[in-house]
């Protein structure tokens, strides 16, 4: 009996310690996967930050050429300023996400104490080094594509035929300032062969040459601000798709009761921090690249819901291409013209401008519920529309067997594209003005935006 009884207690032991040892394979499989932290390369994941997302051509400098058989006469730019510190509110954010990675318990965010938070209000929304590269650098490729046409505005020590406009905003001047400084290099007095070109400055949020929503008082009251409540498109895909995030990321940090806008205050440290640093392993490292693509596309619903096909108010480039029109016509008309026109603005100019030539559009519409193929397979991705310095290209060609006929090429982000309604990337003036022209309806838009 007492062996029969040592044997059932071996046997029991054994058991248990069978059982123990699972648990002990549990918990450090648990504390393996509460270490886990993700890897992305540079490359994929700084283009998939909205509308944060660091500026990459999508062409070359061949695309920037003009094509066999064409002249060049008139090039008009429209750009997006470069590369920034965060907004304000932006600041904040992202000084949350810094205040929960310090109170993580887990060893692999160790990186957080030595972190160094550069984003102060201090710096909220200045242009930064990168920022001015980037336009620096699209000048560069410019003159680099089509030197002859440079030289020709260069009179001496004059620039002829040139303009510059830009908001009065200080990232935007900047910016500006940074792309003549590369396309006029080599052709200037100064020391380094610079040229000190013109710029002309419009007043911020006061006017609609250049295509900008927060110029309409309307917009503003009917969309701005009912896009800030949970209610929105973007706030309710951000509720469903990051929730399951902030469940996750509060098991693996000890932290309990994340919600999805601290998830979306991480993404967003982690975007400025790849879009100002080239850091992948600090605040990325906490999110897979799942995450990394559901919340690219809560940024896409934001800007397609404050300024695109999203929007009931998205009609603000029509000055802007009522001006581009005028621009050509003068070419056309043959009169004294400005052979190279730039305008400097914000991010909405861009999205405006896409909006009204019907471009980057998705049917049926984008919305929180839309399905995952939609999602994947959608046109609308601000990481490409709306990235810093992003900029559209009009080149005014001229037949040469047939000096009365003109032709425009439009031109994204240096890649030459092909407008809804025209046959291909040269398209026919007449077929570009048929395009165009039935949409210029600006003589009410002051009076809708003006608030009653």
């Amino acid at each position: 009996m007492h062996i029969v009884l040592i044997g059932v207690m071996t046997q029991y032991s054994f058991r248990l310690s069978r059982q123990w040892l699972a648990a002990v394979f549990l918990l450090a499989s648990t504390r393996l996967a509460v270490a886990q932290r993700f890897t992305h390369d540079i490359n994929w994941i700084s283009r998939h930050l909205g509308n944060i997302t660091p500026y990459l051509p999508l062409g070359s400098i061949q695309d920037l050429q003009v094509p066999p058989g064409y002249s060049l006469e008139q090039i008009q730019i429209i750009v997006r300023h470069g590369s920034r510190y965060p907004a304000d509110t932006d600041i904040e954010h992202i000084a949350n996400a810094v205040s929960i990675v310090q109170k993580s318990t887990s060893p692999t965010d160790s990186w957080i104490t030595g972190y160094d938070n550069v984003y102060t209000m201090e710096r909220n929304f200045e242009l930064d080094r990168n920022g001015q590269i980037q336009l620096y650098q699209l000048g560069r490729r410019l003159t680099k594509a089509i030197p002859y046409f440079i030289e020709a505005m260069i009179d001496n020590d004059i620039i002829r035929n040139f303009s510059a406009i830009s908001t009065s905003s200080k990232r935007v001047t900047q910016s500006a300032h940074a792309f003549e400084v590369g396309l006029l290099e080599g052709y200037g007095p100064l020391p380094g062969q610079l040229n000190a070109a013109p710029l002309i400055t419009l007043p911020e949020n006061q006017n609609f040459l250049v295509g900008s929503s927060v110029s309409c008082k309307q917009w503003y009251y009917n969309v701005y601000m009912p896009e800030q409540a949970t209610t929105s498109q973007p706030n309710l895909y951000l509720e469903a798709a990051a929730r399951p995030i902030a469940n996750r990321l509060s098991r693996e940090l000890g932290i309990s009761n994340l919600t999805p806008v601290d998830v979306y205050d991480i993404y967003l440290a982690c975007a400025f921090d790849v879009s100002h640093r080239g850091w992948t392993k600090t605040f990325c490292s906490l999110l897979s690249p799942q995450d990394i693509l559901a919340l690219e596309y809560y940024m896409d619903l934001k800007e397609y819901y404050l300024f695109s096909y999203g929007s009931t108010l998205n009609g603000f480039s029509c000055y802007l291409v009522e001006d581009i029109m005028e621009n050509i016509e003068q070419v056309v008309s043959g009169i004294d013209f400005n052979r190279t026109v730039i305008k400097a603005a914000h991010e909405d100019t861009i999205v405006n401008l896409e909006t009204f030539l019907d471009l980057f559009k998705d049917e049926p519409i984008l919305a929180s519920d839309s399905s995952p193929l939609i999602i994947e397979n959608r046109h609308f991705r601000s990481s490409i529309t709306t990235s810093f310095a992003s900029n559209f290209m009009f080149q005014v060609l001229r037949t040469i067997d047939d000096p009365s006929s003109y032709s425009i090429r439009v031109l994204f982000a240096e890649k030459p594209i092909t407008l809804p309604g025209c046959p291909d990337e040269i398209c026919p003036l007449p077929i570009f003005k048929s395009i165009i022209r039935p949409k210029l309806n600006c003589n009410d838009i002051e009076s809708k935006c003006r608030r009653t």
